[in-house]
């Protein structure tokens, strides 16, 4: 079940181990009444917003859909940008939904892991809108 609100915040600020702007807006997956997934939406410049991403499995394809109409259609960004830590399963599977690599930042993670910029244009979203 898709929900959205700001109890998602805890949720995903543990997953992360880090807060998220006070500015976000969360949708969430439900299983068996526990969060699956949480994408945190923020820094909204109005073509690009920022999303933070928690999961305890794998991000299913509807719920990361959802995600993408939020940024795409309903806020009207042509970009969405997420921080991933470098060497994470996520990178290959956010590559294969249309992300690309553009940045690295040196032991930015947790002052050992590396942090990898990553960008998807409207455009070059894998599941259309």
């Amino acid at each position: 079940m898709l929900c959205v609100g700001d109890e998602l915040r805890a949720p995903l600020e543990a997953a992360l181990g880090a807060q998220v702007p006070d500015n976000a807006y969360f949708i969430g997956d439900f299983r068996d009444g526990a969060v699956v997934s949480v994408a945190g939406f923020a820094n909204w410049y109005g073509h690009d917003v920022e999303v933070f991403l928690a999961s305890s499995g794998t991000l299913g394809r509807g719920f990361l859909r959802r995600a993408a109409k939020y940024a795409f259609s309903e806020l009207g960004c042509i970009r969405m940008t997420c921080r991933v830590a470098a060497g994470s399963d996520w990178v290959s599977g956010l590559e294969r939904l249309g992300f690309v690599v553009e940045g690295r930042m040196r032991r930015a993670f947790d002052g050992q892991t590396d942090m990898l910029i990553m960008g998807c244009m409207k455009d070059d979203w894998k599941y259309g809108q």
